[in-house]
């Protein structure tokens, strides 16, 4: 009968596992999301020289359907609004935000646009603000969202726009996998984002999760292909940067013990094509626009003048 009691010992364990593995699986997709008016009012505490903003009055609202049919909000801030300037341009920057957030938290880098005299297009990321929820896959889904958001613009504004990209930390994935369907942008700058999201998983069990082995990200990543439809093991933005002629900026906060700065590192060697980078020292995950505005600012303005051949 020992051998019945090892069985069920070992099948207890099996179960388990396999339950922890779901688990993380179900933490890292479905993360606790911010609501709009969350993601505003932690961008006015953070900026004071966005606080002539208004939610209600500047912004113009629209949605789009995305190549499934996913519906995707979106907000545009026009030049006249974000720099308030009495003028009509014909540049756009389509801006990506982190995991969890919602589209108002890249209002932090609207500085950076409103003084090139760009129309700044805002959307929320698959599963995140005002859209429908959904589990995050890392860049992959919402490398394709990207792509028709991009379309999309094109398509409403003006087929000889100049138009860039940007996006942090999870948007940061978004835009650098986004460049496998070599889409019609100018420049593309990512901000604290993943070269693959394996290596961010697993510090983030140790540093997390006390007790549970980093190893669990890899059968959790079988368990997200299982449950969602894409592994954690597929998110790799590094490998849409190989062939990459697109000008690409990396920003990256040196201080940043979430996604550490050898990503950034790891991107910006890995790219083909024209090529900036830049740690600003000291600066924790996402906050390297808040720790050195002014050298953020100039770093990313020069880069942008450069690639449209203004410098």
């Amino acid at each position: 009968m020992w051998w019945i009691v090892i069985l069920i010992i070992l099948a207890v364990l099996f179960i388990a596992f396999c339950a922890l593995s779901v688990g993380m699986a179900h933490y890292a997709a479905y993360g606790k999301r911010s609501t709009l008016k969350e993601s505003w009012d932690w961008q006015m505490n953070l900026c004071d020289d966005i606080h002539y903003l208004s939610m209600e009055n500047d912004f113009e609202h629209y949605t789009i359907p995305s190549y499934d049919g996913y519906i995707i909000h979106c907000s545009l801030l026009t030049v006249a609004k974000a720099a308030q300037k009495d003028i009509k341009t014909d540049r756009y920057v389509i801006l990506c935000h982190g995991y969890t957030d919602a589209r108002y938290g890249m209002l932090k880098y609207l500085p950076v646009f409103s003084g090139l005299d760009f129309n700044v297009v805002l959307y929320d990321e698959r599963g995140h603000g005002e859209n429908k929820k959904a589990p995050c896959s890392f860049g992959i889904r919402e490398a394709k969202d990207l792509a028709e958001v991009i379309k999309d613009t094109r398509n409403r504004y003006g087929k000889d726009i100049k138009l860039g990209i940007m996006g942090e930390s999870l948007g940061g994935g978004t835009v650098m996998t986004a460049l496998k369907y070599k889409p019609e942008v100018d420049f593309c700058i990512e901000d604290c984002g993943f070269a693959d999201i394996v290596n961010v998983l697993e510090k983030g069990v140790k540093d997390t999760f006390k007790g549970i082995p980093s190893g669990i990200v890899g059968p959790a990543s079988i368990a997200a292909k299982i449950c969602y439809g894409e592994s954690f093991k597929a998110a790799r933005p590094i490998d849409s940067l190989y062939d990459n002629e697109i000008p690409f900026l990396v920003m990256h906060g040196g201080g940043d013990d979430f996604i550490t700065p050898d990503n950034g590192k790891r991107v910006y060697d890995a790219d083909k094509g024209y090529k900036e980078i830049c740690i600003i020292d000291g600066a924790e995950h996402a906050s390297s626009v808040i720790k050195d505005r002014k050298k953020y600012i100039e770093v990313a303005q020069k880069f942008i003048k450069k690639v449209l051949q203004e410098a």
